[in-house]
């Protein structure tokens, strides 16, 4: 769901990582696309949500593939490692 709203909490990724998402078929949550892809959280607890459905989505790619034989896997858990990275330092910067 693309909004166009400013107040929000969230990352900025290059308009690529649109496609990844979908290729990966992880959720997509609220976003806006322009000169990059914006991910948007109304609140803490939705962001807070999302990063434990990412991790938890993480957790069962290693169950599925745990000898780190699939490329499609480690595709996917490579990007999710990258977002849950860029979020926590997104959350970093907001905290100080």
């Amino acid at each position: 769901m693309e909004t166009q709203d400013t107040s929000y909490l969230g990352v900025e990724l290059k308009l690529r990582y649109f496609e990844e998402f979908k290729i990966c078929g992880l959720p997509i949550p609220p976003f806006s696309k322009g000169s990059g892809f914006v991910l948007k959280f109304d609140n803490a607890e939705c962001y807070l949500n999302y990063r434990t459905a990412l991790k938890a989505i993480l957790y069962e790619l290693d169950l599925a593939d745990p000898k780190n034989a699939n490329y499609e896997i480690q595709h996917s858990k490579a990007l999710i490692k990258y977002i849950l990275y860029l979020m926590r330092e997104e959350l970093s910067k907001r905290q100080n």
